[in-house]
């Protein structure tokens, strides 16, 4: 996988008071504050990762980053315009 290309959304959660969450397998390091780009075929957007959670022992704990190859929770912030999908690639945005 291409270093810039940080996960693949598997799946997509809109939770009350909590925003988007989106499920995925890390591919390249992530940590809360990296600034993203959220892509398909032939839609992006700009994009905030704004927390990690991982299940320890069976329940969710928040955490700053998340590392290659674990399966986590990211929540996301985005333009409210632009819908987020299985299968969009998320990739390092330049600082």
């Amino acid at each position: 996988m291409e270093e810039n290309v940080l996960f693949v959304i598997n799946d997509v959660f809109f939770i009350t008071n909590a925003g988007t969450v989106v499920t995925a397998e890390i591919f390249n390091e992530v940590h809360v504050g990296d600034k993203i780009i959220i892509a398909s075929d032939n839609l992006t957007a700009i994009g905030l990762i704004v927390g990690v959670e991982k299940f320890v022992n069976g329940q969710p704990q928040k955490f700053d980053s998340a590392s290659n190859g674990e399966s986590v929770g990211v929540y996301i912030d985005y333009p409210t315009d632009f819908t987020v999908r299985k299968g969009m690639f998320v990739l390092k945005a330049d600082s």
